[in-house]
């Protein structure tokens, strides 16, 4: 079995924009917030539906909400950070273990945002919705208020499992 880089991602949530900009005032490490999943209605999959995943590179997550003018009912932010054990989950969260895009490793949080949508296959979102091989050795393990999110997603799972261009092109 090949090795995976497994990666915790705890979500808080879910906040409108009023209550989002409430929470940026009181939060201790808002820099830690590397992902986001918005919810809105979708015409085709229902009310309060998962729509967009998104991350924040080399900017905090209300700048880069700044940017989609909130369009969102609500969404939910999620902090990163290299997985250890059950014992050292969200009940022991320490933001300052948190993987920051703003501090250099917007590698990784790519990956993992490149999985979700893969995985998930969010309405909004454009790309990666037909690849993610940077994110092959990657899982990710979804704690917190989750959302409608799976509690894991695996590159191992998603990638490996999608079919290959040559091989749909023999059939």
């Amino acid at each position: 079995m090949s090795k995976e880089d497994i990666y915790e991602v705890y979500w808080e949530g879910p906040f409108d924009k009023k209550a989002f900009l409430k929470q940026l005032k009181r939060k201790k490490a808002p820099n830690a917030w590397s992902l986001y999943a918005m919810y809105d209605d979708h015409p085709l999959y229902g009310a309060d539906t998962l729509t967009y995943i998104g991350k924040a590179v080399k900017q905090t997550i209300a700048d880069r909400l700044k940017q989609h003018n909130w369009w969102a009912k609500f969404l939910y932010v999620g902090t990163i950070r290299k997985f250890e054990n059950w014992g050292e989950s969200n009940e022991n969260w320490n933001y300052k273990d948190a993987i920051k895009s703003n501090e250099g490793d917007d590698k990784i949080v790519s990956a993992l945002e490149e999985l979700l949508i893969f995985g998930l296959q969010p309405a909004y979102n454009r790309q990666n919705k037909n690849t993610a091989n940077n994110s092959y050795p990657f899982r990710i393990l979804n704690t917190g208020n989750l959302g409608s999110l799976p509690a894991e997603v695996s590159g191992l799972y998603h990638v490996e499992n999608v079919p290959k261009v040559d091989d749909l092109d023999k059939e």
